[in-house]
C-alpha cells in the first residue's frame, strides 16, 4: 500500500498531526520486537490502515484477529494490536475482532498512519523498498537532487545523470526520468559518470571519468525546473590529471565527491591526490593531497576534519593549517584497498574494502572494531543516521558491494558490528546515499538500475514490484554463487597476502589453490599448485611436463609467487630470456608487455596477483581491468 499524494494533501489540511497514544503506541511495538517481526508485522499494519485511509466500506473498518496472518504477525505479537486500538479501533466480539466506529474513519485511518510512518522512521524500522528506477546503463553514482529528497540522481556509465521524482508513479506506470543532464565526455577511450554529490544550497557536483568537476544548479536537479529533454551544467572545473597529481595510466579520472555541508568540497582520484576545494568552486584554486597510491574514498569527520583511503590500504586523517593547507595528523591501514569512509557520531569513521569487511576506526585512525567479512568486495558504506531518529536509537550503517546486498549494520556489545537487515538486490551495489532527514537509502545497482529503500511502510511499493525484486536478486545471487571460487581460493583471498591470481579449480580431478592458464605458443597449458608446495618442484613438474628449459625456471617460479602476494626467497635463480606467456586470455601477449599492463595496474595500489587476474580476465585491457577493479 502507498499513501498517496491526494490523501496526504487532504491530511494535511484535516489534521493537526499524529495522537499521542498513537506514536508512542507504535514506538512500543517498534522496540519491543526484533527486525524480522516488525517487518512483517509494520506491513499488515500498514496495509490495515492503508486500505481504510483510501476507502472507507465495512470489510475495511473490521480487522478478524482470528485470521492466521493477522493472527501471527499482529495479535500475538508484543504491542501489535496496541497498535490499532491506539489508531481507533476498538475490539468487539469478545476480543476476536477489532472496528473502526463514527465518522471520519478515513481521515482516522490516515492520521494514524501517518503518526505510524513518523515512529518507523523515528525508530529506525527495517528498511522496505519504495522505488526501482530502471536505467538503460550501469549505474555508478546515485544521490538526493534536494534537501526533501523531491528528485533522485543517478549517474552511469553513458556520461549521463539522470533525474528521477521520488514519489511513485500511479497504477503501473514505470518511472522515467523527469530530466537528463549531460556535460561529461569520454576521455582516453573511457566513459562514466563515476561519483555525485548533494550541496546544501540547492546545487549538485558530479565527476568521472574525464576527470572534470561539474555543478549542477537548482532548476537541473529539482523538481520545479523543466520537464523532459536535457539540462547543462551550471559550470566545468577541470579536477583531476593535471601536474599536481602522479603522471600515471587514466590519472584523470575522479571517483569521489563529499561536501563538509557548508564550505568545501573533497575530490580524490586515480592521479594520487585528494584536492580540497573552496565553495562556490572556481573562487580559488584547490588544495592538493598527494598519497602513494590512487585515492579511492575520501569523507570529512564530524569535527571538520578529512579522511582518506587509497588504493594501498593507507588511511589518513588530515587538518587543515591556518594557511589553508592540509596537513596529517593521524595514519592507519589495512591489507586491501580501501573503497568507502563514512563519518561516525563519535568522531570516528567507518571503512570497507576489497576484503569485504566493515571496520569502524577512532578519529585517531586507531580500529576499534569489525565486522565478519562477507565474502566478498565491499565498494560504498553510509551513515543512516538522520535528524528523525529518536535519541536512544543506535547508530546505523549500510554497506553495498559486489554480491548485490546492501546491509544494514549497528554496533553490537562485543567489540564488533552486527548485520540487522540485508537488502537483496540483483547487481553490484557501488553507491550508496542516505537522505539527512528521513535516512532513507538510496543505492546505485550497476546495470539494475538504482533503487530507493524508506523505513515509511506506507511509500512501500506495490507487492508486484516488490515480488520481481526478490526473484531478480535471487538469480543473480544464484549465478554469483555459480561463479564464485573453490574453497582454497577464497581461503587465500581473505588471508590478505594477494588475489590468488587465476583462482582454485579442478584439473585433472584434482583440486587445487591455484590454477593458471598459460600460453606456450604452440598451444595452451596450465600451471597450478597448491598452498604449501615446493616451489621448486612446482616450477620443474610445470617445465618437465612442457618442454620448458630448466633455465627458464627462475622466471616460472618468480610468477609463481608473485601471484600469491609473497616476495621470492633471496637468491632464487635468474635465467634467461623467453619466459611462458603466462595467463589465460593473452592472446600471445607478449611477457615484456605483460609486465609493463601489470605493473600499471600495481600502481593503482594492487598486488601484483590481483593486477594479473583483473587484466586476464579483461583481455589485457588496462581500462577494463582498473573498472573491475575499483567500479
Amino acid at each position: 500500500f502507498q499513501l498517496n499524494s491526494k490523501i496526504r494533501r487532504r491530511l494535511r489540511v484535516r489534521t493537526a498531526g499524529p495522537t499521542l497514544a498513537m506514536e508512542a503506541a507504535a514506538r512500543a511495538f517498534l522496540t519491543s520486537n526484533g527486525p524480522e517481526v516488525v517487518l512483517e508485522g509494520a506491513k499488515i499494519i500498514a496495509a490495515l490502515l492503508g486500505n481504510l485511509a483510501r476507502e472507507d466500506v465495512e470489510k475495511f473498518r473490521r480487522v478478524n484477529l482470528q485470521n492466521p496472518k493477522i493472527q501471527s504477525a499482529v495479535g500475538k505479537v508484543k504491542g501489535g494490536v496496541d497498535v490499532l486500538v491506539a489508531a481507533g479501533f476498538v475490539p468487539v466480539d469478545n476480543g476476536a475482532a477489532l472496528q473502526m466506529q463514527g465518522e471520519g474513519a478515513c481521515e482516522r485511518a490516515a492520521a494514524a498512519m501517518v503518526a505510524f510512518d513518523a515512529a518507523c522512521v523515528a525508530c529506525a524500522a527495517p528498511f522496505v523498498l519504495r522505488l526501482r528506477l530502471p536505467m538503460h546503463s550501469e549505474a555508478r553514482c546515485c544521490c538526493f537532487g534536494t534537501a526533501d529528497a523531491r528528485t533522485l540522481l543517478v549517474g552511469s556509465m553513458d556520461n549521463l545523470v539522470r533525474v528521477f521524482e521520488a514519489e511513485a508513479p500511479q497504477g503501473d506506470e514505470q518511472p522515467s526520468p523527469i530530466r537528463v543532464l549531460e556535460g561529461h565526455a569520454s576521455a582516453r577511450g573511457a566513459s562514466g559518470v563515476l561519483t555525485l554529490c548533494s550541496m546544501a544550497d540547492g546545487h549538485v557536483v558530479s565527476s568521472g571519468r574525464d576527470g572534470k568537476v561539474l555543478v549542477w544548479g537548482p532548476d537541473a536537479v529539482g523538481a520545479g525546473g523543466p520537464a523532459g529533454g536535457r539540462a547543462s551544467p551550471k559550470s566545468v572545473h577541470e579536477a583531476h590529471g593535471d601536474a599536481s597529481g602522479k603522471d600515471c595510466s587514466n590519472k584523470q579520472v575522479c571517483v569521489g565527491l563529499a561536501y563538509d555541508g557548508s564550505s568545501r568540497l573533497l575530490s580524490c582520484g586515480w592521479d594520487h591526490t585528494a584536492r580540497v576545494w573552496a565553495t562556490p568552486l572556481g573562487s580559488a584554486p584547490p588544495a592538493a593531497i598527494m598519497h602513494a597510491q590512487a585515492v579511492l574514498a575520501i569523507a570529512f569527520l564530524v569535527d571538520g576534519r578529512i579522511v582518506t583511503g587509497a588504493g594501498d590500504g593507507s588511511l589518513t586523517v588530515w587538518a587543515m593549517d591556518a594557511s589553508g593547507q592540509p596537513q596529517r595528523v593521524a595514519a592507519g591501514a589495512v591489507q586491501t584497498p580501501v573503497r568507502g569512509l563514512a563519518a561516525m557520531a563519535d568522531g570516528g569513521l567507518a571503512q570497507v574494502g576489497n576484503d569485504g569487511v566493515l571496520r569502524g576506526w577512532s578519529a585517531a585512525a586507531v580500529q576499534v572494531r569489525m565486522a565478519p567479512p562477507v565474502g566478498g568486495y565491499l565498494f560504498c558504506v553510509a551513515n543512516l543516521t538522520s535528524r528523525a531518529l529518536q535519541a536512544d536509537v543506535a547508530e546505523q550503517l549500510a554497506t553495498g558491494g559486489d554480491d548485490g546486498v546492501v546491509r544494514i549494520w549497528a554496533a553490537n556489545a562485543s567489540g564488533g558490528f552486527a548485520c540487522l537487515q540485508e537488502l537483496r538486490t540483483p547487481g553490484g551495489i557501488f553507491a550508496i546515499c542516505a537522505l539527512p532527514t528521513t535516512g532513507d537509502l538510496l543505492c546505485a545497482c550497476d546495470d539494475a538500475g538504482a533503487f530507493l529503500f524508506g523505513r515509511a511502510q506506507s511509500t512501500a511499493a506495490p507487492a508486484s514490484v516488490q515480488k520481481a525484486l526478490i526473484a531478480d536478486a535471487a538469480a543473480y545471487g544464484a549465478a554469483n554463487a555459480a561463479s564464485e571460487p573453490p574453497p582454497g581460493a577464497a581461503a587465500q583471498q581473505q588471508a590478505g597476502g594477494g588475489g590468488g591470481g587465476g583462482g582454485g579449480g579442478m584439473v585433472n580431478g584434482v583440486r587445487y589453490d591455484f590454477v593458471f592458464p598459460v600460453e606456450m605458443g604452440r598451444g595452451s597449458s596450465q600451471i597450478c599448485w597448491n598452498r604449501g608446495d615446493d616451489i621448486d618442484r612446482v616450477a620443474a613438474e610445470f617445465a618437465t611436463r612442457n618442454g620448458v628449459g630448466m633455465n627458464e625456471l627462475g622466471q616460472i617460479k618468480e610468477f609463481i609467487y608473485s601471484a600469491m602476494g609473497t616476495a621470492a626467497p633471496a637468491g632464487g635463480g635468474g635465467g634467461g630470456g623467453g619466459a611462458p606467456a603466462v595467463g589465460g586470455g593473452g592472446g600471445g601477449v607478449d611477457p615484456a608487455v605483460q609486465q609493463a599492463l601489470v605493473q600499471q595496474v600495481v600502481d593503482m595500489g594492487f598486488e601484483p596477483s590481483q593486477a594479473m587476474q583483473a587484466l586476464q580476465r579483461s583481455g589485457w585491457d588496462v581500462n577494463a581491468a582498473l573498472q573491475a577493479l575499483l567500479g
